[in-house]
């Protein structure tokens, strides 16, 4: 443009749009003015009309001419001189088509241009030309640890990125540098910014002056970055996304250095982090996502390298292997990086694929032709480079999978984090052809290319794009798809599609409503937590066992599982539940690996876990015991009192205390009963007499240990006068009640009575030590004492057993243990009540020498036979039972009309009714004494199933209640969750057929009662008659 021309444009305002017509700019007067601004601002009309000159060549061909030529005007205003760009501009040719070109681009590089005017002299000075690495860290770090201001440094991390990506970003647009240049060059510039802020993190932590102590912080041990994705890759775009894994060397073993040094790896890692995160007028440097752990709701800043490879070997899944094939140290200590990433290669890449392995690879496969074919329905993916089927994130899974599947038998090449080497890898193992190879360096190559030019381009430059354009691209994307498809299928020829539940057990991050939609129909109310129960059930808490066989095992019952669990009333509960027992089991692989092989076990677990707290609790509160469990699956009988005495005898050995070891005795028996009883594979019968075995074998244990002790204080008792005089005095433990009758459930009461065998003192045995002489009396008293203390104390496990001595002849003051001839004499006398006689009917020696117990049994036999049938004797027992049955509820199966008391005091009323006569009726357990009443005809037989199925019935009912852990233990639940789990319990059909047979029951038996006490009710009826 001639000066005189511009003299003109600049003095006639009217004659700017024919004047820059040439130019191309919307708005002529805006440019007029702009070019006047310049001219105010002391740049010459000489030099002004060389840079217009050069402007009728460089504007026409822009996008936004008069944007462009704003972008001049502010960029030569803010810069030191406006006349020296302007005679720069005509000494150099190239210097204004540059700023042009950066201009035209828009977004941030005008941003960066515009705001940072020496931006523009280095990329003047550069050209766009790549550095070296060495050289572009040793630059980044000097400046940022010279910097001693943190807002400074802030500020120089952030300029010193944009100023180094535009330099990139002109020579992958000007001088038509290579994808495979272009993304080295930004992993380099990665790399220095990493190194620049963690030595400035390191600077200022060493700096650091506690203010507890006067010496400096001591330099810390080894630390590093390793970075996964495209960056570990080495592959780096524009974009600020970073994924990083912060590593230290292993802690010291003394806890107050092993805090301190945790405290400062934590403090430095928060710094370096910081320094790169914080939003300023600049933005951040980068977006960094700390890489995801397994087993962690939450990511540490940074883990010792030894205990993440240790993590990783127990619980990595899949996707964490993935993530790994694209580890690389990028910034510190390098050689404890490549120690790490050393051990944990034979993890990544295994050489034996097992089928957990497998599985995951699978599932993998599955969920990169799922998402591609989900992207392929949204229109804003559809065409995405990053996301559209075929693009970047299916060629990056989809060679991840085949590096995994290659990796283990072809370590070279294939292992390669780069991921052209690693196609290169694949095809000299044999994984891929050669026509493939070709076609996936180019489709590769070409998708970085598209990436970059989104990345770098505006939003105008873009939206400029032609429709041929978009069509060529979407076209291009779906032959990379088909190439990938190709590849996944060749994977894995002819595979069926498991269930949906199988894969959303295997998927890293499964959406909530992915969840929703497979979970729902099993009735779950909460499915995220439903999917986080099961994520746990897939994981393994003791280190030394395999989550991958865990989780393949658990993938291949799921949905049978799942489906036992729906069938539970509670499901959500059933499988929190069913998470906690088995945390509690451990070795849970090992559950799945058996319910693979035997639905009724897994069936029978999830009854446990659905409908019986009690057997939970014990497994709970019990930690690892796998063993019992998987021991009761298999039983195939209930435990008799011989087995669980050898059981009980291998476990004490005589060695300290019994009770600690009694508690958990009691523990592993009981589930292994309750399992049997759940199972139903024998009558109640036996469930019963197993519970009161285990009462037997634990009274007994504690009974022993206190007599040993207290014999060691007051020596042995012994007899005084009479045909025994001097032998030890025999020792007796009467059991009343159900356990007399060895029909005790799960949570009942232990009734005893002590009684020894005759008067004395004690005294020492052989060459004892000297004793404290005592009478039996006080002797045995003390013990019954301490047996009661020790089996009823409370502990962190409960208490043992509740235990009370209800039969005290000489009353509740007198002494609780009584000669054997006082106990007689009580019953001889005819002081006993009525109650004291029929606690005699249940009577059984549970404890003492064997001819103590004989003797003592014949006594009672003797006691019971010699007393005849009294007349009020059928009135004070009903009334008794009517008594008892005051407050309960119609469904009480103990205490109601109709409950196991109805059949209880029958068969005890025929007992003493019938003893004079028929003394074979006198049986402690009472479908024993029912099967002996009917054989001596006081019933008839008739009469003897009803009452034996009947209690048998209720019974089992009681015991299922118990195992509910309800807290009334003898009430039938009423229609709510707890009466659907007991029907499930029991093995029911619906809850109503449970309620309906038991209240037919007790109303039977009501029925039957009645009639066996006619005589007192005619009594009681005359007695109410005026």
């Amino acid at each position: 443009m001639e000066i005189q021309t511009l003299t003109t444009l600049l003095d006639q305002p009217d004659q700017a749009a024919a004047i820059l017509q040439p130019w191309r700019v919307s708005d002529p007067a805006l440019a007029r003015h702009a070019l006047l601004d310049l001219a105010e601002a002391g740049v010459p009309l000489d030099l002004l009309a060389t840079v217009c000159t050069q402007l009728d060549e460089l504007l026409p061909s822009t996008l936004d001419p008069g944007s462009v030529l704003e972008g001049i005007r502010q960029f030569m205003l803010v810069s030191r001189s406006p006349m020296s760009f302007a005679a720069l501009s005509e000494r150099d040719p190239t210097a204004l088509p540059m700023l042009v070109r950066v201009l035209d681009w828009g977004g941030v590089w005008r941003e960066t241009i515009l705001r940072d005017p020496e931006a523009y002299d280095f990329l003047r000075l550069t050209e766009g030309q790549p550095v070296e690495q060495s050289v572009l860290t040793a630059d980044i770090t000097a400046e940022a640890i010279n910097l001693v201001d943190e807002r400074s440094l802030l500020a120089a991390l952030r300029r010193i990125k944009r100023r180094e990506q535009l330099r990139i970003t002109y020579g992958e647009r000007v001088a038509r540098h290579k994808p495979e240049l272009v993304w080295q060059q930004l992993t380099y510039l990665a790399e220095a910014l990493l190194e620049a802020s963690f030595a400035a993190a390191q600077r200022k932590l060493l700096a650091h002056k506690p203010a507890t102590t006067s010496r400096r912080v001591q330099p810390l041990g080894a630390m590093t970055i390793v970075a996964l994705g495209r960056c570990g890759a080495g592959e780096q775009d524009y974009s600020d996304r970073l994924q990083l894994l912060l590593l230290h060397e292993a802690l010291p073993a003394d806890d107050a250095s092993r805090r301190v040094a945790q405290d400062q790896y934590e403090r430095l890692a928060r710094s370096a982090i910081r320094l790169l995160t914080e939003p300023t007028e600049l933005g951040s440097v980068f977006q960094i996502e700390l890489q995801e752990l397994p087993e962690s709701e939450t990511t540490p800043l940074t883990i010792a390298a030894d205990a993440l490879a240790s993590l990783l070997d127990n619980l990595g899944r899949t996707w964490h292997r993935q993530a790994f094939t694209q580890a690389r140290c990028v910034a510190g200590d390098r050689a404890l990086a490549e120690r790490f990433l050393h051990q944990i290669e034979p993890w990544i890449y295994r050489r034996l694929l097992s089928p957990a392995d497998e599985a995951g690879l699978r599932a993998l496969k599955r969920r990169i032709i799922r998402r591609a074919e989900l992207a392929a329905t949204l229109p804003a993916e559809q065409g995405s480079i990053e996301l559209g089927p075929g693009g970047l994130f299916d060629f990056e899974q989809t060679l991840e999978l085949l590096r995994l599947l290659s990796g283990g038998e072809a370590p070279n090449k294939v292992r390669a984090t780069q991921t052209l080497e690693a196609i290169a890898g694949l095809e000299q193992a044999g994984a891929i052809n050669v026509t493939e190879r070709t076609a996936l360096e180019e489709s590769f190559l070409w998708l970085r290319r598209q990436l970059h030019l989104e990345q770098t381009a505006s939003a105008s430059v873009l939206g400029a794009q032609s429709a041929a354009d978009n069509t060529a691209r979407r076209q291009r994307l779906k032959q990379s798809w088909q190439l990938l498809s190709g590849l996944l299928n060749a994977a894995f020829a002819e595979e069926s599609d498991p269930p949906a539940e199988v894969d959303l057990l295997l998927a890293p991050h499964p959406e909530r409503a992915a969840a929703e939609q497979i979970l729902g129909p099993y009735r779950f109310q909460d499915c995220s937590a439903a999917l986080r129960h099961l994520n746990e059930l897939a994981s393994e808490r003791i280190t030394f066992l395999s989550t991958r066989r865990c989780r393949y095992y658990l993938s291949a019952i799921i949905g049978r599982l799942l489906t036992a669990i729906a069938a539970t009333p509670q499901p959500d509960a059933t499988l929190a539940n069913l998470s906690r027992v088995s945390d509690s089991l451990g070795g849970k692989g090992v559950l799945w690996e058996l319910f693979h092989a035997h639905q009724p076990s897994l069936e029978l677990y999830v009854r446990i876990c659905g409908g019986s707290p009690y057997l939970s609790d014990l497994l709970i509160s019990n930690p690892g015991m796998l063993d019992e469990l998987l021991d009761s699956l298999q039983l195939a009988h209930q435990p008799d009192l011989a087995e669980l005495q050898r059981s009980w005898e291998e476990l004490y050995r005589g060695e300290g205390a019994p009770l600690p070891k009694l508690l958990s005795f009691k523990a592993s028996r009981h589930l292994q009963i309750g399992v049997h009883d759940v199972l139903q594979r024998e009558p109640i019968d036996s469930t019963l007499r197993a519970l009161s075995d285990v009462a037997e074998v634990s009274l007994n244990a504690i009974a022993q240990h206190e007599f040993d002790r207290l014999s060691e204080k007051h020596g042995t008792p012994t007899i005084e006068g009479g045909p025994y005089n001097g032998d030890p005095c025999g020792f007796v433990i009467l059991g009343l009640g159900k356990l007399g009758g060895r029909e005790p459930n799960y949570h009942s009461d232990l009734q005893v009575a002590f009684v020894y065998e005759a008067e004395g003192t004690t005294q020492s045995v052989g060459r004892a030590k000297r004793v404290q002489a005592t009478t039996n009396s006080h002797f045995f008293t003390q013990l019954a004492q301490r047996i009661l203390k020790e089996l009823s104390q409370s502990t962190p496990q409960g208490r043992l057993y509740p235990i009370e001595a209800v039969l005290r002849p000489l009353g509740m003051s007198g002494p609780l243990a009584i000669s054997l001839s006082d106990f007689v004499s009580h019953y001889q006398s005819g002081s006993a009540p009525l109650w004291h006689w029929q606690a005699l009917c249940k009577a059984r020696a549970v404890f003492g020498p064997a001819e103590t117990r004989a003797t003592t049994m014949r006594a009672i036999r003797q006691s019971l036979t010699s007393r005849p049938w009294q007349a009020d004797d059928a009135t004070q027992l009903f009334h008794a039972r009517l008594k008892l049955e005051e407050g309960a509820s119609p469904l009480n199966i103990k205490r109601g009309a109709g409950g196991t008391l109805d059949i209880e005091y029958v068969v005890q009323r025929l007992q003493l009714e019938f003893a004079q006569s028929e003394p074979r009726v006198l049986e402690p357990n009472t479908l024993a004494a029912i099967e002996a009443l009917a054989k001596a005809q006081a019933i008839s037989p008739a009469d003897a199933v009803h009452w034996s199925q009947s209690y048998r019935l209720l019974r089992r009912i009681e015991c299922g209640i118990r195992l509910l852990n309800a807290r009334d233990r003898h009430e039938l639940p009423h229609y709510t969750v707890d009466l659907h789990r007991l029907s499930l319990l029991l093995g029911y059909e619906s809850p109503e057929q449970l309620h309906d047979i038991c209240a037919t029951t007790m109303q039977q038996n009501r029925q039957r009662l009645l009639q066996v006490f006619a005589d007192a009710v005619a009594a009681e009826r005359e007695s109410s008659e005026p």
